[in-house]
């Protein structure tokens, strides 16, 4: 029986098993064969899209399970290059991960790695500067292999996929997995971030305003005061002032950016204070009066679960 890194690295290499005449290997609790290689027999690591250049590439799996299924997961990272991506916010756009190949891997970007040292066994992980290292919500430490007190924390890079004639950015943001169902055709990962944002966005940066950001929803600096934005609205400052602790629009089902004062002029959204949401970074806009725009997919997922279109 050959050991988790022995099959991985078969995998990787799609070496054929001579016994049975195909990539078929079997360790005590990673196993591969056809096109995936899983761990504890269910759990789905990666899948082969086939040979580009002069490197085997595959769709590898970004979800965590279980700290042992995350060391499985770790051997595959070393072993199969490719994009990371979230399995679970696939599965809920409706794209088979089983199904794919190259034709539908249409541009990715490497993923990023954070490099880690410890003590000894019983000590907290540092940065190599020294400081404290604090665990992401996303990502899979992987140790190691030949010394135990080394490890890197790695986190998805990001892809650009097509399935049934759409095209879908797979990413991360704050932590969290994201699948964006594009609104233009588009060739490569910087071009399906670019494409996510508004023209009233690209004007004002161009222009040097500042643009803040949380999650699909952009911030546009206004430089409206308050005393200006009641005279404009025909209310008091007293009006202006109140906590409105509404909520920025958004689809049945999704989560809530929640702003601490909202108002609407002219069919412009304008907030100020903070905007908070469970997902994401809370965005302080301070006390001046910033334009809200959603960016511009169509829809997204989240690996936590549920369609978050407009989030």
């Amino acid at each position: 029986m050959a050991s988790h890194r022995e099959v991985t690295e078969n995998f990787g290499n799609q070496t054929i098993n001579k016994s049975n005449g195909a990539v078929e290997w079997k360790g005590s609790n990673v196993s591969c064969h056809d096109n995936h290689i899983d761990s504890y027999g269910w759990w789905p690591m990666a899948y082969y899209l086939g040979y580009r250049g002069s490197t085997h590439l595959f769709i590898k799996q970004g979800d965590r399970y279980s700290n042992s299924t995350g060391k499985h997961q770790g051997h595959v990272q070393s072993s199969c290059p490719g994009p990371t991506v979230s399995f679970s916010a696939m599965t809920l756009a409706n794209i088979p991960v089983h199904a794919l190949t190259l034709e539908n891997l249409i541009d990715y970007q490497e993923d990023s790695r954070i490099w880690l040292r410890r003590k000894d066994k019983d000590s907290p992980w540092h940065y190599g500067d020294g400081d404290v290292f604090r665990q992401p919500k996303q990502g899979m430490l992987i140790i190691g292999n030949w010394d135990a007190d080394t490890a890197h924390w790695h986190t998805l890079g990001a892809c650009l996929l097509e399935w049934g004639n759409k095209r879908y950015l797979c990413s991360l943001d704050d932590n969290s997995y994201f699948i964006s169902e594009l609104s233009i055709p588009v060739n490569t990962c910087e071009e399906a971030f670019n494409s996510l944002k508004p023209l009233a966005v690209i004007e004002a940066e161009r222009g040097g305003t500042t643009v803040q950001r949380q999650g699909e929803w952009f911030f546009i600096d206004r430089g409206i005061t308050s005393p200006v934005l009641a005279k404009t609205m025909n209310a008091t400052q007293k009006d202006m002032r109140s906590y409105c602790n509404t909520e920025l629009p958004k689809r049945q089902g999704s989560n809530s950016h929640a702003c601490r004062n909202l108002r609407l002029l002219r069919g412009e959204i304008l907030v100020t204070g903070a905007v908070k949401h469970n997902d994401h970074r809370m965005v302080k806009l301070g006390d001046t009066w910033w334009s809200a725009h959603k960016n511009t997919e169509i829809q997204s997922w989240s690996a936590s679960g549920g369609a978050v279109g407009f989030d």
